[in-house]
């Protein structure tokens, strides 16, 4: 049965909008600094402190009290708990789990109307989102919920929509996100107030019934990942302007600008019928799964071999960092399509470069595209099967980036000065020639004992 809000005697309604008004004002205050969501690792940079472990989630299915329902409850549990806890454990290697308890279906007190937001995100009024996540939490507490034995929330109401159609928007997280904006150091977990006077201050996500697994994961991805010094702990990585072009058409990748499909946080699905992408290294460094002794630190103009693991199935070695300033880098991944990466639209070798001077949703990963004519980044890695280039060379940057082998699913690479890059390419052109013949593996294993003493010449003549 639909549980409503119970009614309010007529007397008190002017009330209840003077305390929303001083419960908003309250919300746009600097809050009490909080304890810090990461910390610095010497290697990898921010790394969240929260994002692991199984989080206690609270699931609040709400109505509006003018719109009709299309999907059902058991359709929408299984989509915002089962899968959600399987993909993050995918995702994760098993560090992120989901324990979930769906509440309601309640009716919201306003309609649709009076909680519409814009599906530009920097036209979205926050005052909308927080008399929406205020009300569904007041509601599951007026339930017997103890909302804050909860360590996030999804907010999933019935009402159909599309960019500008129905709510406005299908998907957004909350907080930190729209109720204090993320740029310019706004991002926080801004605290939200029950009817009954309790503060929740953890992160909050709003969906509509026909979200795709692609756009909760990717939001809950900010939920619980943190914010530090005003900024969340996992950016998105699509760009912020572009979403905000008026258009009379949308598709999934008009934004995904800098990285395409490469990681959810750019783009949150190929195609509507198939799961989403993974994370990109980046992401995953962030959010804590991975350590530091995973990563390989090779600086500008040095010599390094690499075997790289497949980094949707985890292994001992899961990237390479190329420092270049401070705040920047390349990030070098080994991306197969399998596992959780089955959808990509290719494999090989991906290169970022990470610039964390950049505001998010402006830049702050960037691919190098192995083939910019290909639409999407669908071409954008590199390797030696079947890829549109093998090496990526940066003569500024004093770094070249040389897929030679795959062994399997991993992939060895060679990190080196431009200088060497065309010996590195002559080692991995030839070793795919010999691929198959007679003597192949020893010539292989000779070409990789030259490779690791920084011989890259030899190695190039050993395989000839």
């Amino acid at each position: 049965m639909k549980k409503s809000q119970p009614q309010m005697p007529a007397g008190v309604f002017g009330v209840m909008v003077i305390a929303l008004c001083l419960t908003w004002s309250a919300a746009l205050l600097p809050a009490a600094v909080p304890a810090a969501d990461a910390h610095l690792d010497p290697k990898l940079g921010l790394v969240s402190d929260i994002a692991r472990g199984v989080k206690r989630y609270l699931v609040i299915i709400v109505d509006f009290p003018d719109v009709q329902p299309r999907q059902s409850l058991e359709a929408l549990q299984g989509r915002a708990v089962m899968r959600v806890d399987r993909w993050f454990k995918s995702a994760s290697y098993g560090q992120t789990g989901f324990m979930g308890t769906c509440k309601g279906p309640y009716t919201l007190p306003q309609p649709v109307a009076a909680y519409k937001v814009s599906p530009y995100n920097f036209q979205v009024d926050p005052r909308r989102v927080y008399a929406l996540v205020r009300d569904a939490l007041s509601l599951a507490e007026a339930d017997g919920t103890a909302i804050n034995d909860f360590d996030v929330a999804a907010i999933v109401h019935r009402c159909h929509t599309g960019p500008g159609q129905g709510y406005g928007m299908v998907c957004y997280c909350a907080n930190p996100g729209m109720l204090s904006r993320v740029r310019h150091g706004r991002a926080a977990y801004v605290p939200v107030t029950t009817r009954r006077g309790t503060v929740f201050q953890k992160g909050v996500v709003v969906m509509a019934e026909n979200f795709h697994l692609g756009f909760m994961v990717h939001d809950l991805a900010h939920a619980i990942a943190g914010v530090q010094q005003g900024e969340r702990l996992v950016v998105d990585l699509y760009d912020f302007e572009d979403q905000s072009r008026p258009r009379t058409v949308f598709h999934i990748t008009d934004s995904s600008l800098f990285l395409g499909p490469w990681d959810i946080m750019s783009q949150h699905f190929l195609e509507r019928t198939q799961p989403p992408p993974g994370f990109s290294l980046f992401s995953k460094i962030r959010l804590g799964y991975v350590r530091p002794d995973q990563v390989t630190l090779v600086r500008p103009g040095d010599t390094a071999l690499v075997r790289l693991a497949a980094l949707a199935a985890g292994g001992p070695i899961l990237g390479v960092k190329v420092p270049l300033s401070r705040g920047r880098y390349l990030l070098v991944e080994n991306r197969q399509r399998l596992e959780i990466d089955r959808v990509l639209p290719a494999s090989g070798v991906m290169i970022y470069e990470v610039d964390e001077s950049r505001q998010e949703g402006a830049g702050l990963v960037r691919a190098m595209n192995a083939d910019p004519a290909a639409p999407n980044f669908s071409r954008a890695s590199f390797g030696v099967e079947e890829q549109a280039r093998v090496a990526y060379v940066d003569a500024k940057k004093n770094v070249a980036v040389i897929p030679i082998v795959q062994e399997g699913a991993d992939y060895v690479v060679l990190v080196t000065s431009p200088a060497q890059a065309g010996a590195g390419e002559g080692v991995a052109r030839n070793l795919m020639r010999l691929k198959g013949s007679p003597g192949y593996g020893a010539r292989l294993s000779q070409a990789v004992d030259l490779l690791k003493s920084g011989r890259v010449a030899e190695a190039e003549k050993a395989v000839r």
